[in-house]
């Protein structure tokens, strides 16, 4: 069976790619973390998780939202990347909150920047 060409992107999930990239480069971890868009059950729109077989983080962003919820969901979760193994028991407590304000804004600058690159 021939293998098949990849797909295009479509522009939405090239700008969440964006988005991933660069969070990896401003906000980075010295360990894996593996980002998916995919269903969760239950009332979560984000999940960070400790995943033994990468080594590292998996990421799970809830799939059956808006793409602006999509990108909200990555900014929070990276928040906990960030800090992970280094917060207290409350999983949103001030350094979180700084974290997350890192996180914020390292997104705004990269889709601001592609926005204006496409125009």
């Amino acid at each position: 069976m021939p293998a098949q060409a990849p797909t295009a992107l479509t522009p939405e999930e090239e700008t969440f790619q964006v988005a991933v990239a660069a969070l990896r480069v401003e906000v980075p971890r010295p360990f894996p973390v593996l980002v998916e868009i995919v269903e969760i059950d239950g009332p979560y729109l984000g999940l960070t998780l400790l995943d033994p077989s990468i080594g590292g983080l998996r990421v799970l962003i809830e799939s059956r939202q808006s793409f602006q919820g999509l990108i909200d969901a990555l900014v929070h979760e990276w928040a906990h990347v960030a800090v992970w193994g280094a917060s207290s028991e409350d999983s949103h407590d001030a350094l979180w909150g700084v974290a997350y304000a890192r996180c914020y804004r390292c997104v705004r600058r990269a889709l601001d920047s592609a926005r204006a690159e496409m125009q």
